[in-house]
């Protein structure tokens, strides 16, 4: 008897992701094969409507990408005909009640609801949308309510309608109908502490003479939950478990086990048939076998994978300390000797010479390939949320821009020999003292800066000197050969502002700085717009302005007067600033050692590797508990909240305060039905942090069978 929760079921996305359609297919064949011996019953995620709110991470989202999308459409409605008619309860033995979730919210004697009552409930049927009627109320207690130990009913911490259930309730339930032990799932067992990282959990004891009688002294309890999925997602450290019972010997047993020693029966008695049947196995059956092992090297690759993108700044430091002449190059045999020396448990001598993890050349390994290679990168197939990463360029070279001086001369003191060149740790540190836009942590990570051509230093010119303030004009005027000057003298006049300002790492953005000084200059009417001579007034005093002629100062004000009508409106040359670099935009993710270029995609993949290692699954969570139970949508300000919380909880902080509002500021929000203001879908968003072959553009879960699935309301235990 498997009960529920098949659907949106798999293991975390290193080991494998979502593989509920395998996992019914095998349920479903041995219903086939055995129609008498196997049953199922529903749980909560056997609900359609559960399955398209999970985003990503949902049923219908797993079978969409593994079958085209008239079979994908033509097998969700399959499914859903099938849940829709599972029994909501199994007895056996005529002692024991097995269900999903919980028991009804009806429990006084005069409104108890009958065992009859639930088995005469029509199918099809869906899911309840709606809390109005006797029978909405039962079936979704069946699949979503929790014991609790005090009395009565409760509310739950699932939030929502959901119900908890006390021992009054389960032991006036048996009782009224003859039964003697109600099993359920649902959770993870470790509410009570006695039950953390077991597969099962007793809830409502047993007192000595009170009715009903336990079926045998095995059990302590009225309510036992099993859960069978050990080591939960791949992220929970529980057992699982399953319940034998004896038929006409009576009792029963509970069997508990690990998902590892589960794993290696298995492969035990695989090895043990295969040595047996060698001699006798036709070609068909080696082809399946080959299949398979190719399948589970595909799934032990994506692992190795993930290890390598998320340790690569430690591997970094093992290659530069071996790399004694700073090539980017190691022997197959210090290669795998600094691998083991990080990540000692994969087998790194058997990817020598797998060039589609491990590039070589000349026999040697290129580790900067190697950690170049593989990338999180954010892909959104609806193209939403895709302003990040201009808004944290923005962010960079703004406090590049506003930090020059104070970079300047720390940096100098640095430099020892005066060739201008410093080493990538002191430069990480310097952005951190002075930018606010590194963490400590994050400044370990900057790999790609460290892969320099000067052999691990920076030429601090690189980075500052090629900094300049620019006004994206939509209808940007010519210059003549006595205006071309102009563009550069608007730079250097922002330069003049700033520096004017006093504040040398203010919070606000420089934008914010200018407007101020162009507002005191407006000192009148601050309608957004000066006169000419306004204008002028205000740039005389200024160190870039002091020296320029009254004809100058004309052709400034001439080149910024959009609409020639002597008006200059401030407010729309402020909306068209930006700070680039003469480098220009962002590099491709395969190019290293390329000055800014190379800063923002290590700050990029460093924010990146935090949210899809550090952030994602306690987010998650914690986002299912401030929403309804089977909504994935939010408001940014429980992200905010929720990402704020986690990042304080972690010490120093994995994510600055500025990236932080830049990740919120940058969400694509839209607003469905009985919602008041903008939302998002979280689940969708934290899906679209992929690991990416650079080389061959691919998701590495493409190199694989299974979706990316992830963890359900269930891992909040």
């Amino acid at each position: 008897l498997f009960n529920g929760d098949i659907c949106d079921r798999g293991d975390s996305e290193k080991r494998g992701g979502q593989q509920a359609v395998h996992i019914w297919a095998c349920v479903l064949a041995f219903k086939i094969a055995y129609p008498d011996n196997v049953y199922i019953n529903r749980g909560n995620h056997e609900d359609s409507s559960y399955w398209t709110h999970y985003g990503a991470a949902g049923f219908s989202r797993e079978i969409e990408t593994k079958y085209s999308r008239k079979e994908a459409d033509q097998l969700v409605d399959a499914f859903d005909g099938l849940v829709n008619s599972l029994p909501l309860m199994s007895l056996v033995d005529n002692s024991c009640v097995v269900l999903h979730g919980g028991l009804p919210r009806h429990h006084q004697p005069w409104l108890r609801v009958r065992i009859e009552e639930i088995d005469r409930m029509r199918r099809p049927l869906p899911m309840p949308t709606t809390m109005d009627t006797r029978s909405e109320q039962t079936l979704y207690d069946l699949m979503w309510a929790d014991p609790m130990e005090r009395p009565g009913i409760g509310l739950n911490e699932r939030g929502g309608d959901i119900r908890s259930f006390g021992p009054d309730v389960t032991q006036g339930f048996l009782d009224a109908w003859g039964m003697r032990l109600l099993i359920r799932s649902h959770e993870v067992p470790g509410r009570q502490p006695s039950f953390r990282g077991r597969g099962f959990e007793w809830w409502h004891p047993v007192v000595e003479g009170d009715e009903p009688k336990p079926i045998s002294q095995a059990q302590k309890g009225y309510c036992l939950t099993v859960f069978s999925a050990s080591e939960y997602c791949g992220c929970a450290a529980n057992a699982g478990s399953y319940v034998v019972f004896g038929g006409i010997r009576g009792g029963f047993q509970i069997v508990e086990y690990t998902a590892v020693e589960a794993e290696r029966s298995l492969m035990a008695e695989a090895k043990s048939d295969l040595s047996v049947q060698a001699a006798a196995r036709q070609q068909p059956e080696a082809r399946r076998f080959a299949e398979d092992r190719s399948l589970s090297q595909g799934l032990l690759d994506r692992g190795v994978i993930d290890a390598i993108v998320e340790h690569k700044h430690k591997l970094l430091a093992e290659f530069l300390a071996v790399d004694r002449q700073h090539d980017w190059f190691l022997k197959p045999e210090n290669w795998t000797a600094c691998c083991h020396r990080v990540l000692p448990l994969i087998p790194w001598e058997s990817y020598i010479g797998k060039t589609s993890i491990v590039p070589m050349k000349d026999g040697r390994v290129c580790y900067t390939l190697f950690l170049t290679r593989f990338q999180i990168q954010f892909r959104n197939k609806l193209g939403q949320h895709s302003g990040f990463r201009r808004k944290l360029t923005d962010q960079m070279f703004e406090g590049l821009l506003r930090a020059d001086y104070s970079l300047r001369e720390t940096l100098q003191a640095v430099d020892l020999n005066g060739d201008g060149c410093v080493s990538a740790e002191e430069f990480a540190s310097a952005l951190v003292r002075f930018g606010k836009f590194l963490t400590p942590e994050q400044a370990k990570t900057l790999y790609r800066t460290t892969i320099m051509p000067e052999g691990g230093s920076i030429r601090v010119e690189d980075f500052l000197a090629g900094l300049s303030v620019r006004f994206a004009l939509s209808h940007p005027k010519l210059t003549t050969g006595e205006t071309d000057f102009v563009p550069a003298q608007l730079d250097a006049i922002c330069r003049d502002i700033l520096d004017l300002s006093g504040v040398s790492s203010a919070k606000e953005s420089i934008a914010v700085t200018l407007r101020r000084f162009f507002e005191e200059a407006d000192n009148q009417r601050k309608h957004g717009y000066l006169e000419p001579e306004e204008l002028i007034a205000a740039l005389k005093p200024l160190r870039s302005c002091s020296s320029l002629s009254e004809e100058q100062l004309k052709a400034i004000v001439e080149y910024i007067d959009f609409n020639g009508d002597r008006r200059i409106n401030y407010v729309e040359l402020l909306n068209a600033f930006c700070v680039r670099h003469a480098e220009g935009g962002s590099q491709t993710g395969s190019e290293v050692g390329q000055g800014p270029k190379a800063l923002v995609e290590d700050m990029l993949e460093a924010v990146h590797r935090v949210l899809h290692f550090e952030y994602a699954e306690p987010l998650r969570s914690l986002l299912r508990r401030l929403t309804p139970p089977g909504c994935t949508r939010c408001t940014p300000a429980k992200f905010e909240k929720g990402l704020s919380v986690l990042n304080a909880s972690a010490g120093n902080g994995l994510l600055t305060t500025r990236q932080i509002q830049c990740l919120v500021e940058t969400l694509d929000l839209d607003t469905q039905s009985g919602e008041l203001e903008g939302h998002f879908d979280f689940e969708q968003y934290f899906g679209s942090l992929r690991i990416v072959d650079t080389m061959a553009g691919e998701d590495t879960d493409e190199r694989a069978d299974g979706g990316g699935g992830d963890d359900d309301d269930e891992s909040l235990e």
